[in-house]
């Protein structure tokens, strides 16, 4: 565990320093911490910070507080719940097109989210061409039916048509509130042909109440992390750097949580509780 722990608690770092402030903030704040550092010449220095810049990520902090499902839903499901204390997240499908889940969607929202903190802007554009979009995001350039490219766009679909509420209920109040995140997108490239530009910029348009929310009050995360995870093709693990960076961020005390309500907010489709405990703690020692 000690390797996940060290990556936990730097990140958590990150997220008290950082977690109220824009990406320009957090760069001067950065060029603040090298100066400090014995050695080095401006330039250097210069390039440290804008290296590490470029890693500072957000996530959208509704869904990592209540994960997306881990693998493919069996055909014909288009609802998905989690849980989170008093806080029940439930994910519906266009029909069409299916629930998100996996690596992909997860990876996508932090860029979404990322992107948004950055621009200040829910119209965000993608691209001028997939292969740029699939650099962005880190993955491996492939085609073929099985290959990244083809993939990644079935996981946008999927994403962006999908609607999610939130439901709050506690002794007789009931809150709840849906949307769709992702309330519009224009996709113009062609997955057959990953170069291909078109006259008109690939964007998608966030639905105001989730681009407020994530912009006001994201889940700092290290990209570069969050990439390497990603291609692990490893949807738990992702879940767990993500749910440890939140908790971690504002956690000042020691604190017992029940393997079942971590279950519930992360777990996949487990039969026990000790099956998922079995994963949680293999994952997190990899």
């Amino acid at each position: 565990m000690q390797d996940f722990d060290a990556i936990a608690a730097r990140c958590a770092e990150l997220a008290r320093t950082r977690a109220e402030q824009t990406t320009e903030e957090a760069h001067a704040e950065l060029m603040r911490e090298k100066a400090t550092e014995k050695g080095g010449t401006v330039e250097s220095i210069t390039r440290r910070v804008e290296e590490e810049a470029r890693e500072i990520g957000f996530s959208a902090r509704l869904l990592v507080q209540a994960t997306l499902p881990h693998r493919k839903p069996k055909p014909g499901v288009t609802e998905f719940e989690r849980t989170n204390g008093l806080v029940t997240v439930t994910i519906t499908a266009r029909g069409k097109y299916g629930l998100p889940y996996g690596t992909y969607p997860r990876l996508l929202l932090a860029w979404i989210t990322t992107e948004a903190v950055r621009t200040k802007s829910p119209e965000l554009e993608l691209g001028d061409s997939l292969r740029q979009f699939l650099g962005k995001l880190g993955l491996d350039v492939g085609g073929g039916p099985r290959g990244s490219a083809p993939r990644l766009r079935q996981h946008m679909q999927r994403l962006f048509t999908a609607y999610v509420a939130a439901t709050y209920a506690k002794q007789g109040m009931l809150v709840d509130e849906g949307f769709r995140p992702v309330e519009g997108m224009c996709l113009f490239w062609d997955p057959d042909n990953i170069d291909q530009t078109s006259l008109w910029r690939s964007t998608i348009r966030l639905h105001q109440k989730f681009f407020e929310e994530i912009v006001h009050r994201p889940v700092p995360v290290d990209m570069h992390v969050l990439k390497v995870l990603a291609k692990s093709r490893s949807p738990l693990a992702i879940d767990i750097y993500q749910w440890l960076t939140y908790r971690m961020s504002y956690l000042r005390n020691p604190t017992t949580i029940q393997w079942e309500d971590i279950e519930r907010q992360l777990g996949g489709e487990y039969k026990q509780t000790r099956q998922f405990k079995r994963s949680f703690c293999t994952t997190s020692s990899r």
